[in-house]
């Protein structure tokens, strides 16, 4: 199953909101059946942001030239 992102919403809330649905299911669900994720975009979308964030640090302590 795919799910994708559409609208202003969040990947991040997205991604949360999957992994909360799926631990519910797994415990429902016989210990032999396994779920795995193939693809998870919000590993790229957190790494852009710690990316913004640590030039916005290194900017902001940098001396004006």
């Amino acid at each position: 199953m795919s799910v994708m992102k559409t609208g202003s919403s969040s990947t991040l809330d997205i991604i949360a909101g999957v992994q909360t649905v799926l631990a519910n299911i797994k415990g429902q669900l016989p210990p032999e059946l396994q779920i795995n994720a193939l693809s998870d975009q919000s590993i790229f979308v957190r790494s852009a942001i710690d990316g913004v964030v640590r030039e916005a640090l290194i900017a902001a302590a940098s001396p004006p030239s």
